[in-house]
C-alpha cells in the first residue's frame, strides 16, 4: 500500500499515519506499527469526499469481495463516518481494528468477520 504513505523514514509520515496513539513509542516502534497497519488492508476504499450514506454503501459492496479474515483500510472525509463505521462493523458482525482522524480526514482498518 505504497500509494498510502512513504514510508521513507521521515517520523512526521509515521505519525501521520497512526497519531498520537503511537506518538509516546520511540521512532522504531512507530515505524514498526505503522508498517503493520498499512501491511495489514487488503483492500483500499477511497469514499473522501462522498456524503453519507456513500462510504457505507461503499464499504458494505467493497466488504463482500474479499473473504473472511481480510481487511479495508477505507478513508472518508463524513464527519458522521466517526459514528456509522464503528456501528456499521458492530451490526454487521465485522470488527474495527483500527481508526484514525487527519485533519479531516477519517481512516479505519476493519475485518471481514463474518
Amino acid at each position: 500500500m505504497s500509494f498510502f504513505i512513504s514510508m521513507e523514514g521521515e517520523q512526521g509520515a509515521v505519525q501521520h499515519i497512526l497519531g498520537a496513539y503511537i506518538a509516546r513509542h520511540s521512532y522504531e516502534e512507530q515505524t514498526r506499527m505503522a508498517t503493520q497497519v498499512l501491511t495489514q488492508a487488503d483492500l483500499f476504499v477511497d469514499s473522501k469526499n462522498l456524503l453519507c450514506p456513500m462510504p457505507i454503501i461503499k464499504l458494505s459492496q467493497a466488504i463482500k469481495t474479499i473473504a473472511l479474515g481480510q481487511t479495508i483500510l477505507t478513508e472518508t472525509t463524513d464527519p458522521g463516518s466517526k459514528y456509522d463505521i464503528p456501528a456499521w462493523a458492530r451490526q454487521t458482525g465485522n470488527e474495527l481494528l483500527w481508526s484514525e482522524q487527519d485533519d479531516r480526514v477519517f481512516r479505519f482498518l476493519i475485518r471481514r468477520d463474518k
